[in-house]
């Protein structure tokens, strides 16, 4: 075996080691039981020919009130450890093998080490292939980060070729950056997930929560440090190179939360994000531990939850910081301050593509964000949430426009 094909097949086993262990036949939680069989190098048989095709890592997905000797779905994921990008030639050669099995009930999905061009992410997208951009070792020990989807950008570096992924796979899958696990259960294919249940917690009741916790520790202006403090006085924060889109990690066993080094100058940013993982210690660890027991890794168990139970994780913790760091009183009277000042009469802003409401937008959020110690985004996310900011469905920033 020359060196060459012995790094591909290594490639490729950790790849089917790492989508064997995701597949499983427990029930999957909120949804029918299903059931999934992975292959390697399994032959099927052409639709109009004798002819029968190899693919190197198949998953077969079966109804079993019909037949369970016959896969329902197929999912079929193509291999490559490459030094350089995907050549436009394989994505088609990988596309005409699915199509000469079946022009239906497949989902094609293709792993390489580089990246891809524009060409072949847009032929992917029209044939709906998955792409996965995921390190030589293939060891995807980060599956995914839970705030994948908030930075396109960096992530968009990745897929081209232009970024390394240092450990932490890239999904790409219709239009959209996602996850493994959201991918195979969007497809049939049996995941095991901790049987969590997030609960739904009113907006009212968190403003309760964050308003006991200020009386309870007489929290002064700096509400995210002093919380960190008093709350939970063993843990420290630290600041350390993270993967593109990564901004924290909770470590419960070494009591440390970690900020990405990326904002470490962005005070605004930085004091948003430590509150938001201060709405986890607060909200999601103690419901963990009670369901789960004791655990040391809380993003890995995120990780492994489906998106819809993430997202509201993800909201929660967000609301939480915002009620956190921006009380609803004052926030209420620097709002008609500024209103006054730049003359906004209809009670509240409307923000789409006309120059003039990005630049009044823009403006006041600004100044708020200034005021309050967080983030822009933090503070358009709070005032539509107050109904004091109404975005437009077609508006769409122009950074944005180059990348889809």
């Amino acid at each position: 075996m020359s060196n060459t094909t012995k790094i591909g097949t290594e490639f490729e086993n950790k790849i089917f080691d790492i989508f064997s262990s995701l597949l499983n036949k427990d029930e999957v939680p909120n949804a029918s039981k299903k059931y999934s069989k992975i292959f390697k190098h399994k032959k099927y048989k052409c639709s109009n020919t004798s002819r029968t095709i190899d693919f190197e890592i198949t998953i077969e997905n079966y109804n079993p009130y019909i037949n369970t000797d016959t896969w329902s779905s197929l999912i079929v994921i193509e291999c490559k450890n490459y030094t350089n990008k995907v050549d436009i030639s394989d994505l088609d050669e990988f596309s005409k093998k699915i199509s000469l099995i079946s022009t239906s009930a497949i989902k094609g999905i293709f792993v390489t080490t580089v990246g891809f061009s524009q060409t072949e992410i847009e032929q992917a997208q029209s044939e709906h292939i998955a792409l996965i951009v995921a390190n030589p070792s293939g060891d995807l020990k980060w599956l995914v980060s839970r705030d994948l989807n908030k930075y396109p950008e960096q992530l968009w570096e990745f897929l081209i070729g232009n970024a390394k992924t240092d450990g932490r796979p890239v999904v790409y899958d219709d239009n959209r950056f996602t996850n493994i696990e959201d991918i195979l259960l969007k497809y049939g294919a049996a995941v095991s997930f901790n049987n969590v249940i997030i609960p739904y917690i009113t907006e009212d009741d968190l403003k309760k929560k964050v308003d006991e916790l200020c009386s309870t520790y007489k929290l002064g202006n700096d509400k995210a440090g002093e919380l960190l403090v008093k709350a939970f006085p063993s843990y420290r924060v630290d600041f350390v190179d993270m993967p593109y889109g990564v901004l924290c990690h909770l470590d419960l066993k070494s009591e440390v939360i970690y900020i990405s080094n990326s904002i470490i100058n962005d005070f605004h940013r930085m004091n948003f994000t430590l509150a938001h993982e201060l709405g986890h210690l607060i909200l999601h660890v103690p419901l963990f531990q009670k369901m789960e027991g004791q655990f040391d890794d809380f993003e890995r168990l995120i990780i492994a939850l489906p998106e819809t139970k993430r997202k509201r994780m993800e909201m929660q913790a967000d609301l939480f910081a915002s009620y956190l760091l921006i009380k609803q009183d004052v926030l209420m009277k620097e709002v008609a301050r500024l209103f006054t000042q730049f003359s906004v009469t209809k009670g509240r802003l409307y923000l789409d593509n006309q120059r003039c409401n990005i630049s009044l937008v823009n403006s006041i959020v600004n100044q708020l964000s200034t005021i309050f110690n967080v983030s822009k985004e933090a503070i358009k996310v709070r005032l539509q949430k107050e109904n004091l900011l109404v975005v437009s469905n077609n508006y769409s920033p122009q950074r944005m426009e180059r990348y889809f």
